[in-house]
């Protein structure tokens, strides 16, 4: 009871952007629930939500160690180090990606919201080398799942398309785009335009001003 009343006053202060204040609590409901039953799926969501409050608070250094920490400890290592570099997130990626291919449905969520919290705080704090590599262990996610979900896989494109394009790689950006573009025809035409934009800014800025031109015109 007392993490269930914890963890609703610590959403209310999220929401009301009392970030100090949602972080006291959600800290005292994951310790009220996690004095139960430390492992639960109940007890692990509870802490992703503590993650997204990091974010939110604009904390994003805070917010990439502490998603680090919570991915070490569900892959069942027992260090808590961590390193803020590539090498260390493709390192956790490949061994949540084994455990998420057994888990069950609630616990596949649970790790994808843990992934993607980690990617929303590097990007957010600029490591887009580490974004990187997180969007793209979401993608591989997304396209393993049974039953696919065309969407997902959609999301996940157009959230690298962005991530690449703060990140000045052009080129990679285009990529994305591309694969909306080809992978996904029928969405509304507003959509498709956009995209279209999207990727003759990345050609123009790649002096491609050809392809440029051909896909504003295309747009339009």
């Amino acid at each position: 009871v007392l993490g269930g009343i914890s963890y609703d006053l610590a959403e209310n202060a999220m929401w009301n952007e009392s970030y100090d204040e949602s972080i006291f609590y959600f800290d005292k409901s994951i310790k009220a629930r996690g004095n139960g039953h430390p492992h639960s799926l109940e007890s692990q969501t509870t802490k992703g939500m503590l993650g997204r409050v990091f974010i939110n608070k604009w904390d994003n250094d805070s917010a990439r160690q502490y998603y680090f920490d919570l991915m070490y400890k569900l892959a069942g290592l027992e260090s808590t180090s961590y390193g803020d570099d590539p090498e260390s997130a493709r390192a956790i990626c490949d061994l949540l990606l084994k455990k998420w291919m057994t888990a069950s449905p609630e616990m596949r969520r649970h790790i994808d919201e843990l992934i993607q919290g980690l990617a929303d705080a590097s990007v957010n704090g600029k490591r887009y080398d580490i974004a990187r590599v997180l969007d793209q262990c979401l993608l591989t996610i997304k396209q393993k799942a049974v039953p696919p979900d065309p969407s997902a896989v959609m999301s996940v494109y157009w959230q690298m398309a962005w991530s690449e394009q703060n990140a000045l790689d052009f080129e990679r950006a285009a990529f994305a785009y591309s694969a909306l573009i080809r992978d996904y025809p029928d969405e509304p035409s507003s959509t498709q335009a956009m995209w279209y934009q999207a990727r003759a800014q990345c050609y123009d800025l790649l002096g491609k001003f050809d392809q440029a031109r051909d896909d504003y015109r295309e747009a339009i």
